[in-house]
């Protein structure tokens, strides 16, 4: 039975379950980040030619709109396919690097937070934040995308969590992503109205209220602090190797991300 707390270190047993969770997670998780981007713009272009074209029939429109989990369940070549790691190897059609890289990764933060945290209601809630953000530090490091379809989902489960006080009290995540939301549009809004420039993405606005149903209102200006720090030093130590220029735009996200990461392995 699920805890809210435990002190005690889970048994070896556990523990591999974890890590091979982890790994089939990471193997959905890799297939998202491949998949989601893709639909969304596929989807975006389906909209935009009905709203000018009206008249033309998209017969792509029930396929660009097809379920992923379903997609995912009903196109495997071979049985093979939903093994994690065996895949890549198994498969004449080599998948991307970034394949084993996902699912390693997504396995070594489940049996970390098994580890320090048990099977626990906490920990489950940490692996399922995890979980959104992998994806959504990946798909935004190559597409500068934040869907709503992982932001928004975030959001509301924070809310749902913290409605039962696991992390913080109802009204804090309330207020938390409120402030969250609102905080980072008037940033962007003061950018562009200063200097006539996008500067932070309506999908930052979603993450960081997200954070905020999750973490509070309290650990948001640690969270923006944090991320500001790492996105400046990022940012600094590009232009100095000539990777980038000073008017070059990188996403934001994974900064927010990598900030939010070490509150909730620090705090709790």
């Amino acid at each position: 039975m699920l805890q809210l707390y435990s002190h005690n270190k889970p048994q070896l047993a556990i523990l591999f379950i974890a890590i091979i969770v982890g790994l089939c997670v990471g193997k959905f998780l890799y297939y998202i980040i491949n998949r989601l981007p893709a639909k969304l713009m596929r989807t975006w272009k389906t909209d935009s030619q009905e709203f000018l074209f009206p008249n033309i029939d998209n017969k792509k429109k029930i396929k660009n709109n097809c379920n992923l989990w379903q997609y995912y369940f009903s196109n495997a070549p071979a049985w093979w396919y939903y093994l994690p790691i065996i895949d890549y190897f198994s498969c004449k059609k080599k998948s991307s690097v970034m394949l084993p890289i996902i699912e390693i990764l997504t396995s070594i933060f489940t049996f970390l937070i098994v580890y320090l945290y048990g099977v626990t209601i906490l920990s489950a809630s940490f692996c399922i934040l995890f979980w959104f953000l992998i994806p959504l530090a990946v798909i935004d490091i190559k597409t500068q995308l934040l869907p709503d379809e992982l932001t928004l989902t975030l959001l509301w489960i924070g809310l749902l969590i913290n409605s039962f006080d696991l992390l913080v009290t109802s009204q804090q995540a309330i207020i938390g992503s409120i402030v969250g939301y609102i905080s980072l549009w008037l940033t962007h809004m003061a950018f562009k109205f200063f200097t006539g420039k996008e500067g932070i993405g309506y999908g930052d606005f979603k993450l960081f209220a997200a954070f905020g149903a999750w973490f509070g209102i309290m650990k948001l200006p640690v969270i923006l602090l944090a991320a500001s720090f790492i996105g400046t030093l990022f940012g600094v130590t590009m232009i100095l190797l000539k990777k980038i220029t000073r008017s070059t735009a990188f996403p934001f996200g994974p900064f927010l991300i990598i900030a939010a990461t070490c509150i909730a392995m620090l705090s709790y």
